[in-house]
């Protein structure tokens, strides 16, 4: 008897997904090379779970608190205020570590980790690229070293969990990946400030001029003749701010504008402790990273105007000489 495929066919279609293949090829007596013809053809309905549409009034509600909630988070960052007391004391810049990286000096790096730790009255800054985080394209150079992405994970737990970090700045190779600026906050507690950008309004106990100190990983513009200028312009533009500091460019640069309402905006960008760079050397770029680290020493009893007030030192153990001298001198 001669089947009526177009029959079967019908039948197939209302069994399949119901019935397995083996139920299939039995019931209607067909090859598993005809079964899996017509698997083809079939396609399979599948109903999908019905979602349920947010109510308008709720959404516009939770839009409107979000929205002052990033509007107050993102104003945070523009003027966290910090209170210290009133004693000679220290913010410790430091440059772009790349930790991970072979072309960092260490040694270099765990002398100025040092002095945040041990000496009295210094304040710990960081500004940005923590480790090199390579993605896309540049993940490439994870062959060429010789320390793995976990590895580098464990060298910053390593560094920096043990330290009372006043700032830390996110760099560009931190917002790589999320992960690293998840990781750091976790590292070194939520209570750290850690932002692209961080403006600190630092108040010392029965003093009444503040100390203000911007932070970036890199400012707006550049000049092949000063690496400190779009720090300048910032203080310019923007307020000019009592310490102005950026990282990023491995350039080491400082200048001091006198600014219009009588004192210095001290304009600092530190370099990296990544002292053998094989991609500035292909592009020819000079050797401008002459100090990663800065040491910024104030003495907080001097009015804002006095000259005096802040002291710039590019060899650390000066500054802490300095700072030192200072405290003695306030009897402490």
């Amino acid at each position: 008897m001669q089947k009526n495929y177009k029959e079967l066919f019908k039948q197939f279609k209302g069994l399949v997904g119901k019935a397995d293949k083996s139920e299939i090829i039995s019931q209607l007596g067909i090859s598993e090379r005809t079964y899996y013809y017509w698997r083809k053809k079939v396609k399979i309905e599948v109903e999908r779970a019905p979602e349920k549409p947010r109510n308008v009034s709720n959404l516009i509600n939770y839009h409107k608190d979000n929205f002052k909630y990033k509007e107050k988070s993102s104003r945070y960052y523009d003027n966290i205020p910090v209170t210290l007391p009133n004693e000679p004391c220290g913010f410790l810049l430091m440059g772009d570590p790349h930790i991970d990286n072979e072309g960092t000096d260490l040694e270099h790096f765990e002398r100025d980790l040092k002095v945040a730790k041990e000496i009295d009255g210094v304040y710990a800054i960081g500004l940005g690229d923590y480790i090199d985080n390579w993605v896309g394209y540049l993940m490439k150079l994870y062959a060429k070293s010789s320390i793995t992405e976990q590895e580098a994970y464990d060298l910053l737990e390593y560094y920096f969990s043990d330290v009372a970090w006043l700032a830390l700045v996110v760099g560009n190779h931190d917002l790589f990946n999320n992960g690293v600026i998840h990781f750091l906050k976790k590292v070194v507690g939520q209570d750290v400030p850690l932002n692209e950008f961080i403006r600190l309004n630092i108040k010392f106990d029965g003093v009444p001029d503040n100390l203000t100190i911007h932070l970036r990983h890199q400012f707006k513009g550049k000049s092949q003749y000063n690496p400190a200028f779009p720090l300048i312009k910032s203080a310019i533009f923007n307020i000019p701010d009592d310490i102005i500091a950026q990282g990023h460019t491995h350039q080491s640069g400082y200048t001091i504008w006198a600014n219009p309402y009588n004192y210095l905006s001290h304009c600092i960008v530190v370099g990296s402790y990544k002292k053998v760079d094989s991609f500035g050397k292909q592009v020819s770029l000079l050797n401008q990273n002459h100090f990663p680290s800065a040491l910024a020493v104030v003495n907080p009893e001097l009015p804002r105007e006095n000259h005096d007030r802040i002291k710039i030192f590019f060899d650390i153990e000066h500054g802490v000489n300095y700072l030192k001298f200072l405290r003695k001198s306030k009897g402490e």
